[in-house]
């Protein structure tokens, strides 16, 4: 019996971790907000928030080739998991206020920016 209440908590708790919803996809370069073009072609995570909202955290799974990405929200340490397979294109990482900023495609080029496409999620 303990087990199974065990395994619930653990599920709720799993459930509970992943508020990211897309809010508008296929974002043109010139409609994204100035702060976040300065920092798109960077492939990595940035938090334009001052103070720092967010912070990322990146960790290996039991096969070392693969790592799990998180946001984690600073005020309550609230952790926000990040699929790269299923949701997310590119390991660039912009947050804006309470937004999250991705690429829709690999390997962009700044000189080719009006071609490329993004994402924009609100994180609750």
């Amino acid at each position: 019996m303990s087990i199974k209440i065990y395994t619930l908590i653990l599920s709720l708790l799993f459930i509970s971790c992943n508020e990211i919803q897309l809010v508008e996809s296929n974002i043109k370069y010139t409609d994204l907000p100035t702060e976040v073009k300065k920092n798109i072609f960077e492939d990595k995570f940035v938090d334009l928030n001052k103070p720092k909202k967010y912070r990322e955290e990146s960790r290996k799974t039991f096969l070392p080739w693969i790592y799990e990405t998180r946001l984690i929200r600073i005020k309550d340490n609230k952790s926000y998991k990040i699929d790269f397979n299923k949701e997310y294109d590119s390991s660039t990482l912009i947050v804006l206020d309470d937004y999250l900023y991705t690429t829709n495609n690999y390997n962009i080029y700044e000189e080719d920016s009006l071609t490329y496409t993004f994402s924009k999620y609100i994180i609750k």
